[in-house]
């Protein structure tokens, strides 16, 4: 049988079957890995950026940041943000011009707390630790066994009204952190073992 002009690959590829009578299908749908999604740039810019990464195995972006997290966690565990002096450790814009905690102040200190295994210390100077920690492993873990097993396990999805919820939530923890009475003094950030 000789082909004719209606044949083509199906695979698009040398030595693929050639079938007769059937359009050649443009629109073919093909599964997207999100972890590979991610790693496609998305301008020229991007492009030349990631260009000197492309040839790294999967597993070296999770392992390049768990080891840079692991030796912060060992710096800040070693050197004690409560006595060092500030030079070695970054101050709080807001802090140091208005004397009063953002949100984000004692998170460092939380850190000391948490690896020096005082955990109850580390909620005391800054309670979204309880829900930046264990959400920061997780997904950690996820990155990693991903990009060195293959395991397909489940990321942290939040509902779509969450992302709302979030800054009212970080503006009333600002405020009340703040006020100078209890029980409110407790969500400071040097309010004990400071």
């Amino acid at each position: 049988m000789t082909a004719t002009h209606s044949d083509h690959l199906v695979d698009g590829g040398e030595g693929a079957e050639r079938h007769e009578g059937h359009e050649p299908d443009h629109h073919v749908h093909h599964a997207h890995d999100p972890v590979l999604d991610a790693r496609r740039p998305r301008s020229k810019v991007g492009a030349r950026f990631a260009q000197p990464f492309a040839a790294l195995p999967p597993w070296a972006g999770p392992v390049a940041v768990g080891g840079l997290a692991l030796t912060s966690c060992i710096y800040v565990g070693l050197v004690d943000p409560n006595t060092t002096p500030s030079v070695f450790y970054p101050q709080c814009a807001f802090k140091a011009l208005t004397g009063y905690d953002c949100p984000g102040c004692g998170l460092t200190r939380a850190v000391h707390a948490l690896v020096t295994g005082h955990p109850g210390r580390a909620i005391d100077h800054n309670i979204f630790i309880v829900l930046i920690a264990p959400l920061a492993l997780y997904t950690y873990f996820v990155w990693l066994s991903r990009s060195l097993f293959g395991w397909e396990l489940p990321y942290v999805k939040f509902p779509r009204w969450s992302a709302y919820a979030l800054f009212p939530l970080v503006i009333v923890f600002w405020v009340v952190r703040n006020l100078p009475f209890a029980p409110f003094t407790y969500l400071a950030s040097g309010a004990s073992g400071a």
